[in-house]
């Protein structure tokens, strides 16, 4: 039962049903016990709650959540001005922690909020690789 729930789990994630995925992840976590490392692939059980085997830790280390602090890009000083730059840093930093506690959904919103967060016509363009951001304008 574990292995096909998992191979369900599998196959939405390809097909990106992200929801369904998920529903199924708080299955196995939450009816079974069973905890799953998707950037390892690997999955384990626990009876104890939500402990990591040690095998687990030796391979995964202290994880990937080092990031570099986000950074604006400069455009025109009038475009700029109507952003306010501590509201962006602070969305853009809940929505890491989100992404880190795998809440997808919350951390699809808080970019959704930090990308409608300037005035006027105006969006940001948020660029994940880089850790930037800039005021865009579609003109």
């Amino acid at each position: 039962a574990i292995r096909s729930l998992i191979k369900a789990r599998d196959d939405a994630r390809r097909r990106r049903k992200y929801e369904v995925g998920d529903r199924i992840r708080d299955e196995l976590k939450y009816t079974h016990g069973v905890f799953i490392d998707d950037r390892l692939k690997m999955w384990w059980t626990a009876i104890d709650g939500n402990k990591v085997p040690q095998t687990i830790q030796d391979i995964n280390g202290d994880g990937r959540w080092k990031l570099q602090s986000w950074r604006q890009i400069p455009t025109t000083p009038e475009n700029d001005a109507c952003v306010n730059p501590d509201l962006v840093e602070g969305l853009l930093k809940q929505r890491d922690i989100a992404r880190r506690e795998k809440d997808f959904k919350t951390a699809d919103s808080l970019l959704e909020e930090a990308r409608n967060s300037p005035d006027g016509d105006l969006t940001l363009r948020i660029h994940d690789e880089t850790r930037t951001w800039r005021v865009w304008t579609e003109a």
